[in-house]
This record gives structure tokens, sequence and C-alpha cells, in this order.
């Protein structure tokens, strides 16, 4: 936020954030600046940096029940002070100032989340106190993520090799984590056990299973979907097919928290002509669906100015403490 003479900034190491496992019990830590630009000499009681995160009922019916039974309920606000004045304020010199920040963040949090019935929201909010005069904000939105408990286990692609009784053995070949809005290639090949196998066309269809949990009554909703996906087929030799597959938005990327489950499956069906007979077999298999954001790289903290640069702290900075504010 400026005003006129002040400005405050948030800078964070990685957005989105992203939690290492699902235990309450331990924490990741968000890394990053504060930048508090003074035009002139400007006394501060102190400045602090809080997460604040809350889900926000979409007002779309949930039954009887209506999310909380409120419109927001509070997932979290913990904070810590980058410096506190011992005094009524602390005099810091004009120019720029940066205070680093450490926060830990519980695991157990849930995921950043746009759904149909509520979406979960987080941001950050700097706070510069000034005696006797307006309060300076700042607020920064940050994407909260989390690492599947089996990251180092995580299968990146998909083949599946198995034979169609009397008919034909048949390999699909594709990658596991696709992306909402993606054209996502997918590689048939098909073994005919015998003379007058025709291929006659294959179908897909993304399947979506999503289940929200109501907080505090524990009401429970599931939705189903079931998407067909256009495809571009290729031919790649007699037996070998190849086509990509158009993922289209709208739909929930897969998320695992107390309030909201999703996870998706591609329904392939394969229909064949077998000597003038029409037969037809359907595979189904998990994928990972994700949004744009959970593909990012984790961004570079921006560079500042050095011009005006200033470290000059108010000596309690370096003993700032972790405060946690009651839900």
């Amino acid at each position: 936020m400026t005003d006129k003479k002040i400005q405050l900034d948030i800078y964070t190491s990685e957005n989105p954030f992203l939690l290492s496992s699902h235990s309450p019990q331990e924490t990741s830590t968000l890394r990053g600046k504060v930048s508090l630009r003074l035009e002139k000499p400007t006394k501060l009681c102190s400045l602090s940096l809080h997460l604040k995160g809350h889900a926000e009922s979409a007002h779309i019916n949930w039954k009887v029940h209506r999310l909380k039974n409120s419109s927001t309920h509070k997932m979290v606000d913990v904070g810590l002070n980058l410096f506190k004045s011992h005094k009524d304020s602390y005099m810091l010199t004009a120019g720029t100032h940066i205070f680093d920040f450490e926060l830990p963040v519980s695991n157990h949090l849930p995921e950043t989340v746009q759904s149909n019935y509520f979406d979960i929201k987080y941001k950050l909010v700097a706070m510069a106190k000034r005696h006797l005069s307006t309060n300076i904000v700042a607020t920064k939105p940050i994407t909260i993520s989390r690492l599947s408990e089996e990251v180092d286990e995580m299968e990146f692609s998909i083949s599946i090799s198995k034979m169609w009784q009397s008919v034909m053995g048949y390999d699909i070949l594709m990658k596991k984590q696709v992306c909402l809005g993606e054209n996502v290639p997918i590689e048939y090949t098909f073994r005919p056990v015998k003379s007058g196998i025709r291929i006659i066309k294959y179908s897909h269809t993304l399947c979506e299973t999503v289940r929200y949990v109501d907080p505090k009554t524990n009401h429970t909703k599931v939705e189903h979907k079931r998407v067909p996906l256009t495809s571009d087929p290729h031919g790649r030799g007699s037996n070998t097919k190849f086509t990509h597959l158009l993922i289209p938005d709208g739909l929930q990327p897969d998320v695992t928290s107390d309030m909201i489950c999703a996870d998706h499956k591609l329904e392939v069906k394969i229909f064949v002509d077998s000597r003038g007979q029409r037969k037809s077999i359907t595979v189904s298999f998990p994928i990972n669906l994700m949004s744009a954001n959970e593909l990012l790289l984790n961004e570079p903290l921006p560079m500042y100015e050095e011009t005006e640069y200033s470290r000059s702290l108010p000596p309690v900075y370096e003993s700032a403490q972790i405060t946690a504010i009651g839900a």
C-alpha cells in the first residue's frame, strides 16, 4: 500500500507455496521479505506480518445446510512481529528497509480451492502501526498447494499392456499428470490375435468425483461428472495410433483435504470390427488433474533497489517471535 510518503510491499520466495505433508504436528516454512520504503524519517510502533485464510461459501444449494451457517469460516490467522518498539514508537531513517521473514505454516491446512460450493483463500497481511496516525497495510494473495504424500514414488507416466481375449492385445501410453486446458498426447498399439480385426474408433471420457464436507455440520455432498473429450487422431502405421486429448477448463483439479476431495479417471472405450461383429472394451485408469499454478516453478524474488537501501532495523528485530491468533 502506498501512503504518499510510505510504501509497504510483500514478496514471497514461492507462490504457489507448497506444504510438504499432511501432518498437523509438522510445519512448512514460508519465506520472503517485507519492503518498507520511507521518503523521510518516520516513527513506527511495530511492523507485523500475518497469514490469513478462510473458506467462503458460494451460496449454491447445499441442501438444507449452508456451509458453516455463514458466508465465511476462518481457517488460519498466524503471524510474527518483524519489530516492536519498546517505547511508543521507533524512528526509522528515510530509505528502503528490508525485513526477511520465515513463517511456520501448519501442514494440515487445506489447499487453496475454487469450487462449486466454497472457495478456500489465503493472503499475507503486513501492517505498520504508527502512533496517533493511520496504520499502513499491505496484502498479498497467496496460493497454498500440497505435495503428494507419495511424491518420491509418484508415477509420471501411464503404461498399460493387456490382452483382450480372442480379439487383440493393446498398449496404452500417456503421461499421468495433466493440466486443465492442455492437449495431452496418448499412444495406442494394437496386436490382433487373428486376421479380420479392424479398429473402428475409440472414445475418451474424463470422470470426475468431488466430495464436499461442511466442516461444522459434517454434511457431505458428492458430485460425479462425466466429460467426453475431443481428440485429434493420427496414424503411425497400421497397428499404432496416436491422438491428442483436449482437457477442458472448468473442472476441479485434484485436491485432498478435510473439506474437499477430488479425483479423476480417464475412461477409454475401444470399438472394433471382428469379421462383421462389432465389439467394444472399456479401460479405466486414474490420472492426476492439476491447475496451471501447480505446474509453475518457484519464482525468484524480485530485484530490490539498492539505492536508498537500509538495514538499520530496530534492536528487537532479530528476536522477533511467532504469534498465533486464536480461531
